[in-house]
């Protein structure tokens, strides 16, 4: 554990490179801007010489839906929102997807109550809700 923002240039330094690299950023770029993420992407493809990248992003609808929520119960804001996951292709040459998946459609679906799995079915077949969350996987 490194006590860190992951906006802080000195904290990388301190994890291994000769190492299988896999980098799990949930519930973290959606509270950066689109700028800070570019260029948190750049230093991981950068300092690892190879390895993956999962992380979860959020449409504008979802964002807007529960921004005041979020703001009030803990202070933070959702700065980047992805609207179309290709364009996170754009953010970073080094970085190829391999995965791209609504979070209505994972594979744990199956494992929650029924009368969630049949919400998740609902709101699957609405576009806005489809894409409000989705989970990404990048191969660099």
């Amino acid at each position: 554990m490194i006590s860190s923002s992951v906006l802080e240039l000195n904290w990388l330094e301190q994890i291994p490179q000769n190492q299988p690299t896999m980098i799990i950023a949930e519930g973290l770029l959606e509270y950066l801007n689109e700028d800070e993420v570019k260029e948190l992407l750049k230093r991981l493809t950068n300092y690892f010489p190879q390895g993956e990248i999962a992380f979860d992003v959020m449409n504008s609808f979802a964002v807007n839906s529960g921004k005041d929520h979020l703001k009030e119960t803990t202070g933070a804001v959702h700065k980047w929102t992805v609207d179309d996951h290709n364009s996170v292709d754009q953010l970073n040459d080094k970085l190829r997807k391999i995965a791209a998946l609504s979070i209505f459609k994972s594979t744990y679906v199956h494992k929650l109550p029924l009368k969630t799995r049949l919400l998740y079915s609902a709101l699957y077949m609405i576009p806005n809700f489809r894409n409000m969350m989705r989970l990404l996987l990048y191969r660099f």
